[in-house]
């Protein structure tokens, strides 16, 4: 999936709050299809309604109809599960080895500011 890259929530996060980053955000996720794993969905959710977001489920419904969800099969489950139990001694949560498995799974890259996944070779990390 070459033109495909998975989105984490650190993204959207710059974008919505159009953090110093975003033109390298840009940089690097448009023209790309977007994946964004539902987990990040639910963790974005979490962010809007902290910045006291009052439209919530319009936000996500427009990024849902823009991108490619995907939920957790048995294979990312199980995936994430390996790379939780080898990497959760370096901090990484489960949820972010859920993102990961996700793009794992999907030969995606990773587009992520999230440092916790510079160990990882597919992931774009800036």
């Amino acid at each position: 999936m070459e033109d495909w890259i998975v989105i984490d929530t650190s993204v959207l996060v710059e974008l919505t709050q159009t953090g110093p980053k975003v033109a390298l955000v840009r940089h690097h996720a448009d023209g790309k299809r977007w994946i964004v794993p539902e987990i990040v969905l639910a963790e974005f959710s979490g962010k809007l309604h902290a910045y006291g977001c009052k439209n919530v489920a319009s936000v996500l419904e427009s990024l849902s109809r823009k991108s490619d969800v995907k939920g957790i099969t048995v294979a990312i489950a199980d995936r994430a599960g390996q790379v939780y139990f080898v990497h959760k001694k370096d901090g990484l949560a489960m949820n972010d080895a859920i993102i990961w498995s996700t793009a794992e799974y999907y030969g995606a890259k990773l587009l992520t500011l999230d440092n916790d996944f510079k160990p990882f070779k597919d992931a774009i990390v800036l």
